[in-house]
Order: C-alpha cells, then structure tokens, then sequence
C-alpha cells in the first residue's frame, strides 16, 4: 500500500522489513503517515522475509499481537 493509505488507520500498526528488503528505504515515509506505527526489521532476510526467515517473521508477528492484546483496556 502507499504511504497515504495509513492516514486514516486508527489501529495498532507493525511495519515489518527485511533487513535486504528494498522496500526499507520507504520506511521514513510510512512512518511520517502513521506516526505510531511500530518499526521492527528481520535480520538476514530480504523482502519475502517470512519465506527467508519464517521463524522470525511469525515470533515477531505474534510479539506484536500479544502487545496489542496486553494493552486493549479490560472490560
């Protein structure tokens, strides 16, 4: 999605690169759209990072969602 496109998301947000993954250079720009997003990098992985390292993509993936969870107000 294009940077624009994070304006309006009112969500929890988890921009997840691979270290090699071209697509980094465009962080700053994301970030600038979603100020709070969460900004983590797969090291030795490219821009397919969970095919490169599936395990790390899905502990972090998973790290996140339990933080968000941990942080949603209790009824």
């Amino acid at each position: 999605c294009r940077p624009s496109m994070l304006h309006a998301v009112r969500c929890p947000v988890l921009l997840l690169n691979g270290r090699f993954d071209q697509f980094r250079l465009g962080t700053r720009a994301y970030l600038r759209a979603c100020p709070t997003a969460r900004v983590e990098v797969i090291r030795r992985a490219g821009h397919l990072s969970n095919l490169d390292q599936p395990e790390a993509f899905a502990e972090a993936v998973l790290r996140f969602a339990r933080e968000v969870a941990d942080s949603a107000p209790r009824a």
